[in-house]
Protein backbone atom coordinates (compact mmCIF):
# COMPACT_ATOMS: atom_id res chain seq x y z
CA UNK A 1 0.00 0.00 0.00
CA UNK A 2 1.88 3.39 -1.10
CA UNK A 3 2.15 5.79 1.78
CA UNK A 4 0.09 9.09 1.60
CA UNK A 5 2.79 12.07 2.68
CA UNK A 6 1.76 13.97 5.81
CA UNK A 7 -0.26 16.90 6.06
CA UNK A 8 2.81 20.25 6.61
CA UNK A 9 2.06 21.59 9.20
CA UNK A 10 0.07 25.40 8.36
CA UNK A 11 2.75 28.49 8.13
CA UNK A 12 1.62 31.54 9.56
CA UNK A 13 3.67 34.47 8.06
CA UNK A 14 3.49 37.60 10.79
CA UNK A 15 5.02 41.10 10.00
CA UNK A 16 6.97 41.93 13.17
CA UNK A 17 7.11 45.33 12.41
CA UNK A 18 3.45 45.88 12.24
CA UNK A 19 2.75 43.75 14.87
CA UNK A 20 5.37 45.06 17.18
CA UNK A 21 4.20 48.73 16.32
CA UNK A 22 0.22 47.74 17.34
CA UNK A 23 1.61 46.13 20.61
CA UNK A 24 3.39 49.29 20.98
CA UNK A 25 0.76 51.89 21.07
CA UNK A 26 -2.06 49.99 20.27
CA UNK A 27 -2.03 48.21 23.75
CA UNK A 28 -5.00 49.49 26.71
CA UNK A 29 -2.42 49.95 29.15
CA UNK A 30 1.13 50.28 29.56
CA UNK A 31 3.00 47.66 31.26
CA UNK A 32 5.99 47.85 33.01
CA UNK A 33 9.15 46.34 34.41
CA UNK A 34 9.08 44.82 38.68
CA UNK A 35 10.78 47.74 39.67
CA UNK A 36 8.74 49.75 36.78
CA UNK A 37 12.57 50.98 35.34
CA UNK A 38 11.97 49.90 31.85
CA UNK A 39 8.72 50.35 29.78
CA UNK A 40 7.62 46.38 28.54
CA UNK A 41 4.22 47.21 26.98
CA UNK A 42 5.48 46.57 23.25
CA UNK A 43 7.41 43.32 24.00
CA UNK A 44 4.74 42.10 26.08
CA UNK A 45 1.74 42.80 23.56
CA UNK A 46 3.76 41.69 20.61
CA UNK A 47 4.35 37.84 22.14
CA UNK A 48 0.60 38.50 23.62
CA UNK A 49 -0.70 39.56 20.56
CA UNK A 50 1.03 36.81 18.62
CA UNK A 51 -0.04 33.74 20.93
CA UNK A 52 -3.19 35.12 20.08
CA UNK A 53 -3.36 35.26 16.37
CA UNK A 54 -1.63 31.37 16.75
CA UNK A 55 -4.91 30.51 19.33
CA UNK A 56 -7.61 32.00 16.88
CA UNK A 57 -6.24 31.71 13.17
CA UNK A 58 -4.52 28.21 13.33
CA UNK A 59 -6.27 25.17 13.76
CA UNK A 60 -3.81 22.92 14.77
CA UNK A 61 -1.34 22.40 17.77
CA UNK A 62 1.29 22.17 15.98
CA UNK A 63 1.84 25.43 13.65
CA UNK A 64 5.00 26.71 12.35
CA UNK A 65 5.35 30.29 12.88
CA UNK A 66 7.46 33.07 10.74
CA UNK A 67 8.12 36.16 12.30
CA UNK A 68 9.83 38.73 10.03
CA UNK A 69 11.53 41.90 10.30
CA UNK A 70 13.32 43.74 8.11
CA UNK A 71 16.63 44.96 8.08
CA UNK A 72 18.09 48.28 9.15
CA UNK A 73 18.90 49.32 5.92
CA UNK A 74 15.57 47.48 3.85
CA UNK A 75 13.91 50.72 2.49
CA UNK A 76 17.43 52.14 1.81
CA UNK A 77 16.51 50.95 -2.28
CA UNK A 78 13.39 52.75 -2.13
CA UNK A 79 14.08 56.01 -0.91
CA UNK A 80 16.80 55.82 -3.65
CA UNK A 81 14.45 55.70 -6.43
CA UNK A 82 11.63 57.74 -4.58
CA UNK A 83 12.85 60.09 -2.09
CA UNK A 84 9.07 60.91 -1.19
CA UNK A 85 8.70 57.06 0.28
CA UNK A 86 8.24 57.75 4.16
CA UNK A 87 9.09 61.26 4.12
CA UNK A 88 5.73 62.23 6.10
CA UNK A 89 6.87 59.68 9.13
CA UNK A 90 9.05 61.50 11.97
CA UNK A 91 11.81 60.67 14.07
CA UNK A 92 10.69 61.55 16.82
CA UNK A 93 11.97 59.32 19.98
CA UNK A 94 8.38 58.39 20.58
CA UNK A 95 7.82 57.53 16.94
CA UNK A 96 10.37 55.34 17.58
CA UNK A 97 9.39 53.87 20.21
CA UNK A 98 9.02 50.39 18.89
CA UNK A 99 12.29 49.94 18.07
CA UNK A 100 13.71 49.81 21.72
CA UNK A 101 12.72 46.41 22.00
CA UNK A 102 14.65 44.99 19.20
CA UNK A 103 17.92 43.75 20.28
CA UNK A 104 20.90 45.47 19.47
CA UNK A 105 24.48 44.48 18.46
Amino acid sequence: MPETPATPAPLLLVDGFNLLWAGTFGFPAPIHSRDKTRELTGLFAFFALLRAAIRDDVDVAQAEVLVVFDGEHSAAERVASDQEYKANRAATPEALKPLQFLARR
